[in-house]
């Protein structure tokens, strides 16, 4: 009896598995071609990828879009670069070969719609149409930019029939300005990291921990002013001086720095006195050289500054003079090591203001070419002793600033020049190679200086 039970309900259990593969086969099985597939995903894909097009008529701004290293910017019908646009939309419409519209909702939400290519080409010859298109502050305070049918045509549609056009060549001017732009910016990200380097260093009052802050925030420091140093040499290059609101920002900068270093100098000073010799001691007396050549920059830069804007330079000759004999003597106190290398590198820096104000005071005298020829030639001996670093940088911009001097001295002496400028040549372009491989950095600011310094003699003396 049990058996016929259990073989009763392994039937059941077997008969309900048929049935229910049954039941699977009975569905339709019907299947597309796989061409229809295809073009199903296709369409898909094409709904995903292209946006619906919105009627000229519904948007205020129209934009062209164009891709330079890659990254794709807006220019209004105009050619003017239009902002506060994001990426995700551009890179839509740049795909997809539209222009983007600016659209107001009465909720008074905005967004940027995909426009018809072809529609706004047929309207590049409508001024009416362009300048209703433009925003606001263009269209009311700039003219239309004056240009041929041809031409404009050629404008509007360059994006979309030769996206892989060359791009312009830019101006001096142009290029100067993005440059100084670029500094700027690196300036300002500097700026904010030695105010929380500072801010550290408060935390600790005597320790090895707030010398190593203190000696890293100096660093920090002197970048912002080497940046300064390379915008002012660029300015003097493209001639581009300083708006006075510029001019009063700069000269507070370097005024409110020299008061701070001269007051954290006095400070250090009195620290480093209470300790027997040690490492906290060596750190704080790295630290007040560091903060002492930091100064030295900064008059360097006022120099350069003062030549500049045409004026009087700073009467710092004798000072400087006196600073050069005194850190001479306290550089043969030590081996090599840190201290004795800041001492170094401040020399030279204030052997080089030196130089600049003898040959921005017009001292120009035929009897300091032999002397100059000399320097020169000792600057290119030291120069090959020392791998690439700070010391053999400021060497070859001390030799630069020599050069210049002679060139003056020289005059219209052509044959006597050609040799000089062609070494100047050389050295700025191999220098300007140089800079390009480094993050901002005192290396990286030095190569600068030295590329940009000789651009500026190469132009004065052509």
């Amino acid at each position: 009896m049990i058996e016929i039970i259990i073989f009763g309900i392994f039937g059941a259990i077997i008969g309900g598995f048929i049935g229910a593969k049954g039941g699977k086969n009975t569905k339709s099985t019907t299947k597309l071609p796989s061409n229809k597939i295809a073009s199903d995903q296709d369409n898909s894909r094409n709904a995903k990828g292209k946006k619906s097009l919105t009627n000229l008529n519904e948007v205020d701004i129209i934009v062209r879009l164009e891709k330079k290293s890659n990254t794709i910017y807006a220019y209004d019908l105009n050619g003017d670069r239009v902002y506060n646009i994001s990426s995700a939309s551009r890179k839509r419409a740049y795909k997809n070969k539209n222009y983007l519209g600016r659209k107001i909702y009465k909720s008074g939400t905005i967004r940027w719609m995909d426009l018809s290519s072809e529609e706004v080409e047929k309207e590049s010859n409508n001024d009416s149409f362009i300048k209703s298109h433009l925003p606001k502050g263009n269209s009311e305070e700039k003219p239309i930019k004056d240009k041929s049918t041809k031409y404009r045509k050629k404008h509007l549609s360059s994006r979309i029939n030769n996206p892989k056009k060359k791009k312009n060549k830019t101006t001096s001017k142009g290029t100067a300005n993005a440059f100084i732009r670029e500094l700027a910016n690196e300036r300002a990200s500097q700026s904010k990291e030695l105010r929380a380097k500072l801010r550290e260093a408060d935390r600790y009052r005597t320790s090895q921990m707030r010398g190593t802050l203190l000696s890293l925030s100096e660093g920090i420091r002197k970048n912002i002013i080497l940046n300064y140093s390379v915008e002012l040499i660029r300015r003097l290059n493209s001639e581009k001086k300083l708006s006075s609101n510029e001019l009063t920002s700069m000269k507070s900068y370097f005024k409110r720095e020299k008061n701070i270093l001269k007051k954290h100098m006095a400070e250090n000073k009195k620290e480093s006195a209470n300790y027997a010799p040690c490492l906290v001691k060596s750190q704080l007396d790295n630290v007040i050289e560091a903060q002492d050549n930091n100064s030295t920059l900064i008059k360097m830069n006022e120099v350069i500054l003062s030549r500049l804007m045409n004026k009087s330079l700073p009467k710092y000759m004798s000072t400087l003079r006196k600073n050069i004999s005194v850190d001479k003597k306290e550089s043969l106190k030590y081996e090599p090591c840190m201290h004795k290398t800041i001492i170094d590198l401040r020399i030279l820096v204030s052997q080089c203001t030196v130089a600049m104000i003898e040959n921005w005071n017009n001292d120009v005298d035929a009897k300091k070419i032999a002397s100059l020829k000399k320097s020169i030639s000792a600057d290119k001996k030291e120069i090959e002793k020392y791998k690439p670093s700070h010391y053999q940088f400021l060497l070859e911009f001390r030799k630069s600033i020599h050069t210049g001097h002679l060139l003056d001295c020289y005059g219209a002496n052509v044959s006597d020049s050609a040799s000089l400028l062609k070494g100047l040549k050389s050295t700025k372009n191999k220098y300007s190679r140089q800079s390009k491989k480094y993050a901002p950095c005192t290396h990286k600011y030095l190569l600068q200086m030295v590329s940009e310094y000789n651009d500026y003699l190469i132009k004065i003396n052509i």
